[in-house]
């Protein structure tokens, strides 16, 4: 969505996790705030969100906070951020964005990892979600799991032509990986008790009603769990690793 939508799309930044994988580089600083290819990750995030123009950014926060409240203070965008505090109990994916939906009322809104790294210089993939988006269920953008720099894993879905995925399941590998990057339809959280659960809770649901489906991302997806897919991603920024 652009500046000239009257009804922007709203944005939370899942920022509290604990980086445990990514140590040592966590050890004094929250993963959203790690340096990649010049700047942290959470800035290449802001950067593409910003051609959005979104009312409102929610930040959840837990980890080693400092570092992450004195970045966001002094951002561009600072006036369009709304920080949750997970300081004293974190809440997981799915609880973080249940305490922070008063925020988007009632409306769909974007929710993206701190993590979801994306070519800075390929298309926007935040636009490429928006303008996929149905208006109801569960949007998620996905990767080939082949073209995933980073990952090693068996992949997280498949789908169908018309867009609509489905969980691995028993299967031993699935094409495509989930990129962190997403749209969800509050009433998924409707009935939902739960304060602390997972994301994966709200995919379900919205399977179970025909409303999971899925967009490949414009734009190579780098996976950063670990000190060495940074590595890997900035020499493939660079030109001197993978496409």
């Amino acid at each position: 969505m652009t500046g000239t939508n009257k009804n922007p799309l709203n944005v939370m930044i899942l920022a509290a996790g604990l980086g445990q994988r990514m140590r040592p580089l966590t050890d004094q600083i929250p993963k959203a705030m790690i340096e990649v290819f010049g700047k942290p990750l959470i800035a290449h995030t802001l950067d593409f969100l910003a051609a959005l123009e979104p009312e409102k950014i929610v930040i959840n926060l837990h980890y080693k906070p400092g570092p992450l409240r004195r970045f966001l203070a002094n951002h561009p965008l600072k006036n369009r951020f709304v920080v949750s505090d997970e300081t004293e109990e974190l809440l997981d994916t799915g609880g973080g964005v249940k305490k922070a939906l008063a925020h988007f009322d009632g409306k769909p809104f974007m929710v993206t990892n701190c993590d979801a790294l994306f070519n800075p210089a390929g298309p926007n993939p935040y636009a490429t979600l928006t303008k996929a988006y149905s208006g109801t269920g569960a949007l998620l953008l996905v990767e080939e799991k082949g073209k995933a720099t980073g990952f090693d894993g068996p992949g997280d879905f498949f789908m169908e032509a018309d867009g609509l995925l489905s969980r691995r399941g028993e299967n031993l590998k699935a094409p495509f990986v989930f990129t962190g990057l997403q749209i969800l339809d509050p009433a998924l959280f409707e009935g939902v008790d739960d304060q602390i659960f997972s994301l994966n809770k709200i995919y379900d649901r919205a399977l179970q009603r025909g409303q999971l489906t899925g967009v490949k991302t414009p734009a190579p997806w780098f996976h950063i769990g670990t000190p060495g897919a940074v590595s890997e991603a900035e020499k493939t920024l660079a030109g001197k690793g993978p496409a």
